[in-house]
C-alpha cells in the first residue's frame, strides 16, 4: 500500500490503523523521524471525494480539546499540520488494542474497565467548560494488560464538545446508534450524564459477549429496553445489574455525573455472593420498564413520546426481590426508595427501623447488622449470617429464618410469631421478652440462649438444643419439646402449661424451682438431678420419667401425679424425705 509522504513534516507512515471515509479521516501508525517515537497520525482529507469541508470546524474542535487535556488514560496531543487536502493531527501512540467484546473477560476485569473509564470521565467533567466525548463505544476504548493489571484508554475525540449546548435542528446527529443517549439523538442539551450512557452500553455488550454491531440483538425494539435475561453471567452481582441499568436510564434517572456513578460502583462487589441470584437482578431491571429504558436499536428510532411517558400509577404483579409475590400499586418514585433501602442494608448493614417486609435476603451476610426495630415480616432470611446482629424490637413475624445463624444476636422484645427457625443457630442469643408464639424451632440450637420472660406458646422445639439456656419466667403451653435437650437449663418461675409435650426430653440438672406445671407430659423424660423445689405441679404425666436425685422439696402436687415415675432413687420428696 502506498502511503502519503509526510517526511517533510517529520513523520514516516508504517501502516493504516483505521479509516472513516465519510469523515474524510484515515488513521496511521507512524514514527517521528527525529525522536523515533511511535505516534498515531490522523489525516483529514476534506478535498477528497465523499468528504465535506463543513466538517473542518469539527476537527478544529478536536484539536482544541486535545490540547487542553493531560490525563494518563487519554493519548496526548503532540502536533498538527496542514496539508494540501486538509490537515493532520498527531497523538501519542499507546500499544493497546480496541476493546474486544468477543473475548472472555473476568467480572473483575470488567469492573476494572468500568472504573478506569469513569475516572477519565470524572477528569473530563472537571474541565471548565466540561468536555463531553459523545462517542463512547468499544472501538474507541483501548485496553492492554500491564503487570497483571489492565490499562484502559479513551480515544477519538472527533465528536467531542465543550459544554452541553444543544445542536441546531438541522445538524446531523453524530455518534453511534445503540451507544448514544436519547438526548443526543434528539438534539437536546447534553449534560455530565450523557457520556455515562455509552459506558453502560459498552459494559453490557462486554458482559454479554456481543460485538458492538450486534447490539440490536440485545434491544427490545417495542419498548426500547435491553433484553438481558440469560445474557449476562449468572455470577454477576444483582447490585451491579441495578447500577448498570441506571447508567443507561433516561437522563433524569441516570447518574447525574461520573463522580456519582463511580462512587456507587465502588460500593458494589461485581461478583454475586450468592445471596440473591439472577432473578432479583432481572426483576429490578424489568421494573424500570419502558420508562427507564430508552436505548435506540440499530436501524430504528424510538418515538420521542416514549422518552416522556408520564409517571402514572399502575398495578403490577411483581416478585418482590426474587421470591415473594406481592401486589403493589406503585409508581417509579414510590418503589425506588424501597430498593434504595435494600442496597443500603447490604452495603452498610445499618438499617434500624427499615421496612424490609417480604424481602428475599437468603444467605445474606448481615453479621453485626443493626436492624433495631426493623420490619422484617415475611422476610426470607434462610441461611443468612446474622451473628451478633442487633434486632431488638424488630418484627420478624412469619419470617423464614431456617438454618440462619444468630449466634450472640440481640433479639430482645422481638416479634417472632409463626417464624420458621428450623436448624437455626441461636447460641448465646438474647431472646428476652421475645414473642415466639407458634414459631418452629425444630432442631434449633439455643445453647446458653436467654429466653427470660419469652412467649413460647405453641412453639415447636422437637430435637431443639437448649443446654444451659435461661428460660426464667418464660411462658410455654401446647409446646412440642419431644427429644429436646434442656440439660442444665433454667426454667425457674416459668409456666409450662396445658398440652405441652416434653416426652423423652432431657431436663437433667434443669432448674424448675417455683415453676408452674399444668397438665404437661413428661413421659420418659430425664429429670435426673432436676430442681423442682416449690414447683406447682397440676396433673402432669411422669410415666416412665427418670427423677433420680431430683429435688421436689416443697413442691405442691395436685393429685397422685408422681405415680409412673420409674426412678426416684436419691430424690428429695415434697415433704423433705429422701427416696431410697
Amino acid at each position: 500500500m502506498d502511503f502519503p509522504d509526510f517526511a517533510p513534516h517529520g513523520y514516516e507512515l508504517h501502516k493504516q490503523l483505521g479509516a472513516n471515509p465519510f469523515g474524510g479521516c484515515i488513521t496511521y501508525l507512524a514514527t517521528h523521524l527525529e525522536t523515533q517515537q511511535s505516534v498515531v497520525l490522523k489525516q483529514f482529507q476534506f478535498a477528497q471525494t465523499g468528504s465535506n469541508w463543513s466538517d473542518y470546524s469539527t476537527y478544529q474542535t478536536e484539536i482544541e480539546i486535545l490540547q487542553r487535556l493531560e490525563h494518563p488514560n487519554i493519548p496526548h496531543f503532540l502536533d498538527s499540520f496542514a496539508t494540501e487536502t486538509g490537515f493532520c493531527v498527531v497523538q501519542e501512540y499507546k500499544k493497546a488494542d480496541a476493546l474486544n467484546l468477543s473475548s472472555s473477560r473476568s467480572l473483575e476485569e470488567v469492573e476494572q474497565i468500568a472504573i478506569a473509564l469513569l475516572n477519565v470521565l470524572v477528569y473530563l467533567q472537571n474541565q471548565s467548560p466540561i468536555v463531553i466525548h459523545r462517542d463512547i463505544k468499544p472501538e474507541n476504548i483501548l485496553v492492554r494488560e500491564e503487570n497483571g493489571d489492565l490499562e484502559v484508554y479513551l480515544v477519538d475525540f472527533g465528536f467531542a464538545r465543550l459544554g452541553g449546548e444543544a445542536l441546531a435542528a438541522s445538524s446531523m446527529v453524530k455518534g453511534t446508534l445503540g451507544f448514544m443517549p436519547p438526548e443526543q439523538i434528539f438534539g437536546q442539551s447534553l449534560t455530565e450524564a450523557s457520556d455515562l450512557y455509552g459506558v453502560g452500553a459498552t459494559l453490557i455488550c462486554l458482559l454479554a459477549g456481543m460485538k458492538s454491531t450486534e447490539i440490536g440483538e440485545l434491544i427490545d425494539e417495542e419498548r426500547g429496553c435491553f433484553r438481558l435475561k440469560n445474557r449476562l453471567p449468572k455470577t454477576l452481582n444483582p447490585q451491579f445489574i441495578a447500577w448498570l441499568e441506571r447508567m443507561v436510564a433516561p437522563g433524569r434517572d441516570r447518574f447525574v455525573n461520573a463522580t456519582t456513578a463511580l462512587a456507587a460502583l465502588q460500593k458494589i462487589k461485581v461478583r454475586s455472593r450468592g445471596m440473591l441470584g439472577w432473578k432479583w437482578g432481572y426483576w429490578l431491571w424489568r421494573r424500570k420498564g419502558a420508562v427507564a429504558c430508552s436505548i435506540i436499536a440499530i436501524g430504528s428510532m424510538i418515538p420521542v413520546a416514549l422518552l416522556a411517558l408520564p409517571e402514572r400509577p399502575k398495578i403490577q404483579r411483581i416478585r418482590a426481590v426474587a421470591g415473594i409475590d406481592k401486589t403493589l400499586q406503585t409508581t417509579r418514585s414510590q418503589y425506588e426508595p424501597y430498593l434504595a433501602k435494600y442496597f443500603d442494608l447490604i452495603e452498610s448493614k445499618n438499617c434500624p427501623g427499615c421496612n424490609l417486609a417480604d424481602f428475599d435476603l437468603r444467605n445474606a451476610d448481615l453479621k453485626g447488622a443493626n436492624l433495631k426495630g426493623a420490619n422484617l415480616e415475611g422476610t426470607n432470611l434462610q441461611g443468612a449470617n446474622l451473628d451478633g446482629a442487633q434486632l431488638q424490637g424488630a418484627n420478624l413475624k412469619l419470617a423464614n429464618l431456617n438454618e440462619v445463624t444468630l449466634k450472640s444476636a440481640n433479639l430482645s422484645a422481638t416479634n417472632l410469631q409463626m417464624a420458621q427457625l428450623k436448624k437455626a443457630q441461636l447460641q448465646q442469643a438474647n431472646l428476652t421478652k421475645a414473642n415466639l408464639s407458634s414459631a418452629d424451632l425444630e432442631k434449633a440450637n439455643l445453647t446458653q440462649a436467654r429466653l427470660d420472660s419469652a412467649n413460647l406458646g405453641k412453639v415447636k422445639m422437637k430435637y431443639a438444643v437448649l443446654v444451659e439456656a435461661s428460660l426464667k419466667s418464660a411462658t410455654l403451653y401446647e409446646n412440642n419439646l419431644v427429644y429436646a435437650n434442656l440439660e442444665g437449663a433454667d426454667l425457674s418461675r416459668s409456666y409450662i402449661g396445658i398440652s405441652s409435650e416434653l416426652s423423652h426430653t432431657n431436663l437433667k440438672n434443669a432448674n424448675l424451682e417455683h415453676t408452674y406445671i399444668e397438665q404437661a407430659s413428661f413421659s420418659n423424660a430425664n429429670l435426673e438431678g432436676a430442681n423442682l423445689k416449690n414447683a406447682y405441679i397440676l396433673l402432669p404425666q411422669f410415666r416412665s420419667a427418670n427423677l433420680k436425685k431430683a429435688n421436689l422439696l416443697g413442691a405442691i402436687i395436685a393429685g397422685d401425679t408422681l405415680d409412673g415415675g420409674k426412678n426416684f432413687k436419691g430424690a428429695i420428696m415434697p415433704d423433705g424425705s429422701k427416696h431410697d
